[in-house]
């Protein structure tokens, strides 16, 4: 593989004010109250309107998953388990309460055991339908006006289409902070790094939503002028390209491993990432639980969902957009969901004549292992 163009001045002042945003990001307090969730599913706009602040359960400090093998089996997928974990072990910082979508049969009985074990605060459950439909949609949208009933109820006020449409426009400007954040991975000559983008992308899913807009908006608009005299600078780096797709990668580990082994993550898909950002409610409607409805639906394309066909097309569209060399689709060991797409995607990978890397990991966390990093290094070596 050639050797990279070294970083200017330019850029690595950018990489290191990202670097100060992200613990800017870290230091902020946990926000109160909230209310947990852990699937993108989650309408989180009807959280904020009810005033609390709606955060992805933390699970960083949960790790082997042998803890939670007599409540769950042991082939459920490890983000479950450490969902789990995470709430038996009481060291999470406080939630109000928490949400869960009936997503895939591991979540399900993810939520049965929570709310047998953990259920003395609030809890509620979704029901998130597999199409997107006319009927899909009727009936995703009671589903919304029973979760808005219910936290009408913990609140103890109601939750009007002025709030709604408020919590709306808070959560369409974080997602349209992060594509422009993800942008700065994907210029030829990467402003911050896939890892970065990661970090900051986590930090968001569980701070104040309002100060997440705050502060990584003033990041963006302090590194403007850099970053258009960067762009004036040529060449660009020669690392290959990748888009990482899959399932939910908790931490910045697979993203930096990818990039300390002479790649750059140029784009996601992710439940974490990108997916988790993609698209806007329609903002100042009569009706915004409709427009909810529709955005969950419609829009997230993640792999519980009817329409293989649609949602492998637009992922080999998406590896061309950012002339992507290659795809790394990581899954999670038992997630069969996500396991199910790969066959069709490797084939209409093949087709466009995109390389794939197929990564299975067992954890989310800390499992950098030699068996995993030799796998990375060697597709790297072979888009070099």
């Amino acid at each position: 593989m050639e050797e990279d163009v070294p970083l200017t001045d330019r850029s690595r002042r950018i990489r290191e004010r990202a670097d100060e945003l992200i613990l800017e990001l870290k230091r902020e307090p946990w926000p109160e109250p909230a209310l947990g969730w852990s699937c993108s599913y989650t309408p989180q706009e009807l959280i904020l309107a009810a005033g609390f602040t709606p955060v992805r359960i933390p699970t960083s400090g949960a790790s082997a998953q042998e803890w939670t093998q007599g409540y769950l089996p042991a082939n459920l997928c490890p983000y479950v388990h450490r969902l789990l974990q995470a709430g038996m072990s009481g060291e999470a910082p406080p939630l109000r309460g928490t949400v869960f979508v009936d997503s895939c049969d591991p979540m399900r009985r993810l939520a049965d055991i929570w709310n047998l074990y953990f259920g003395q605060g609030f809890f509620h459950r979704l029901d998130a339908p597999r199409r997107d439909d006319a009927s899909a949609r009727e009936f995703f949208l009671g589903v919304l006006e029973d979760f808005r009933g219910a936290l009408q109820d913990l609140a103890g006020g109601r939750i009007g289409t002025q709030s709604l449409n408020r919590a709306v426009s808070v959560l369409n400007r974080t997602r349209r902070i992060m594509r422009e954040l993800s942008l700065l991975r994907a210029m030829p000559r990467p402003a911050i790094t896939g890892a970065q983008f990661q970090r900051i992308a986590l930090c968001a899913e569980s701070m104040h939503r309002q100060r997440f807009n705050h502060m990584a908006a003033d990041f963006l608009s302090r590194i403007r002028r850099d970053l258009l005299r960067e762009l004036r600078v040529l060449p660009g780096t020669r690392r290959p390209r990748l888009l990482l797709a899959g399932c939910i990668a908790e931490d910045s580990g697979l993203p930096a491993l990818i990039e300390d082994s002479g790649a750059c993550v140029a784009a996601d898909d992710l439940c974490s990432g990108m997916r988790h950002y993609r698209a806007e409610v329609a903002q100042n409607t009569a009706r915004p639980l409709q427009a909810i409805a529709a955005r969950y639906l419609r829009e997230l394309k993640c792999p519980r969902m009817a329409g293989r066909g649609e949602r492998v097309r637009n992922l080999v569209s998406l590896a061309g957009e950012y002339g992507c060399d290659g795809v790394v689709f990581h899954t999670l060991a038992f997630c069969d969901l996500h396991q199910m797409d790969l066959p069709a995607l490797q084939e209409e990978l093949g087709r466009a004549d995109i390389p794939c890397l197929p990564l299975e990991r067992e954890h989310l966390t800390g499992e950098d292992s030699g068996q995993l990093k030799t796998r990375v290094q060697a597709f790297v070596e072979l888009l070099g």
